[in-house]
C-alpha cells in the first residue's frame, strides 16, 4: 500500500465517496490504506453514515398494503413479534419461535423478501414448577426498518407486547388477522370424554384484555357471544367449543393461503371429523 497519496488518488477517493462507496471500497479503488482515506475524509469534512452498510435487503413496503398475507402476519406479530432498538437507534423487528416452527419463520422471511440470515439459538428456560432450567432451541429472524415499524405502529402494534397492543379499525374485523393471532397465541383441538363417548372441537385465544375485547367484538360479527375469562397466570382468554368452535375454525382455516402448518393440520382434522 502507498502511504502518501497524490492529488489523483485524493480525487478518486472523493469521487468514490460521493458515489456512495464505503471507505474500504474507496481505499481499494485509490490503492490507499483505510487510514489515508480517513485523513482525506477529515480534511474535506465529509460526513459518513454510522453503522455498517446495508448488505442485506428487505422489502420495507410489505405492510403498506393490506392483503391476506400482510393481515395474517400482522396478527402473528401481534402475538409473537417484538420491536426493539437496534444499532444506531434504528428500530428492529424480530420474530423468534421454537425450533419446531422454523419453517414458519422462513415463511415470514420470504414474505418480507429478505436476504437476512435466519439464526438458530439456544437458551435456558425454566417451566413453572420445574426445579431446573432446560436448554431450548429457537429460530430467530430480524431486520431493521423504520418504515415497517411505523406501519406496525399504525395498525396498533406498539413495541412492547402488553395492554397497549390493540388492532386498529382497518384490521380488527379481518379473519386473516385473527388466524395469525390464534396461530401465535391460540390453541385448537378436540376434547375427548371416553366415559361418555363424547368428542367436541374447541378454540382458544389468550392475551391481554384490550385484544380480548377486540376478539370478542370480532366473534359477535359472526353471531358468537362469549365471555372473557381470567386464567391462573393472570392472562385472559376466550374459549369456544362445539358447533361455535367448528364454525369459526372453518372460517379461519377453511381456505386459508397462509397459516402455521401444525395448527393447520389440527384444523383439517377437525373439519374432516365433524
Amino acid at each position: 500500500m502507498i502511504t502518501k497519496h497524490s492529488e489523483e488518488q485524493e480525487r478518486v477517493v472523493l469521487d468514490a465517496l460521493h458515489a456512495g462507496k464505503t471507505g474500504r471500497e474507496a481505499a481499494r479503488l485509490a490503492d490507499l490504506s483505510p487510514s489515508s482515506v480517513s485523513n482525506i475524509v477529515r480534511k474535506h469534512g465529509i460526513k459518513t453514515k454510522a453503522g455498517r452498510p446495508p448488505w442485506c435487503k428487505v422489502d420495507h413496503t410489505v405492510f403498506d398494503t393490506l392483503t391476506e398475507e400482510s393481515e395474517y402476519w400482522l396478527g402473528f406479530l401481534f402475538a409473537d413479534g417484538c420491536v426493539t432498538t437496534g444499532y444506531g437507534g434504528t428500530p428492529q423487528i424480530i420474530l423468534c419461535l421454537s425450533a419446531r416452527d422454523r419453517v414458519h419463520v422462513e415463511k415470514f422471511k420470504i414474505f418480507c423478501k429478505s436476504t437476512h440470515k435466519l439464526i438458530n439459538k439456544k437458551y435456558r428456560s425454566k417451566a413453572p414448577g420445574a426445579i431446573r432450567a432446560s436448554i431450548r432451541c429457537a429460530a430467530t429472524f430480524g431486520f431493521r426498518s423504520e418504515q415497517v415499524t411505523a406501519a406496525l405502529r399504525r395498525y396498533g402494534m406498539v413495541a412492547k407486547k402488553g395492554i397497549d397492543r390493540r388492532p386498529s379499525l382497518e384490521i380488527q374485523d379481518s379473519v386473516h388477522f385473527w388466524r395469525g393471532c390464534i396461530d401465535g397465541d391460540g390453541t385448537l383441538g378436540i376434547n375427548l370424554d371416553k366415559r361418555r363417548g363424547y368428542r367436541a372441537p374447541y378454540l382458544i385465544l389468550c392475551g391481554h384484555m384490550p385484544i380480548m375485547l377486540s376478539y370478542q367484538q370480532f366473534l359477535r360479527l359472526h353471531d358468537i357471544k362469549t365471555n372473557i375469562n381470567k386464567t391462573s397466570s393472570g392472562i385472559y382468554q376466550i374459549r369456544i367449543a362445539n358447533s361455535l368452535a367448528l364454525k369459526m375454525i372453518r372460517r379461519l382455516y377453511g381456505d386459508a393461503k397462509v397459516s402455521l402448518d401444525r395448527k393447520r393440520e389440527i384444523a383439517n382434522t377437525i373439519l374432516a371429523m365433524f
